[in-house]
């Protein structure tokens, strides 16, 4: 799952501080915005986790072995999107890493937007 980056940085300094505060991590202040900046594999669905993350009552992803890419501009959606670049569609393949998008980012079909 591709990672997306929002382009608009409303509230972001008051979030940095609250994410200090709360859970103790520290997030840069000067970030890219407005494109994929990782990819994480998503390695299941659970309806309960011990994770500090986890809200209670909803559905939760597992996700594994987090990466960051070379920023690549793409224009975003909140929720799970599949992702645009320069008005074309990232090529869907049937294997999971597929030719066509493996040039683009390894496995990667559908991006979250943040």
């Amino acid at each position: 799952m591709l990672i997306q980056a929002s382009l608009s940085r409303d509230s972001y300094d008051e979030n940095v501080q609250l994410v200090k505060r709360k859970h103790g991590i520290s997030v840069p202040l000067e970030v890219d915005t407005g494109g994929i900046v990782g990819v994480v594999d998503v390695i299941d669905c659970v309806e309960s986790h011990k994770s500090k993350w986890f809200e209670k009552g909803k559905f939760g992803w597992v996700l594994a072995s987090p990466r960051r890419l070379k920023f690549r501009r793409c224009k975003g959606a909140l929720n799970v999107f599949r992702p645009e670049y320069e008005n074309e569609r990232l090529p869907i393949t049937d294997d999971r890493w597929g030719e066509a998008r493996g040039a683009l980012f390894p496995g990667a079909q559908f991006a979250i937007g943040y």
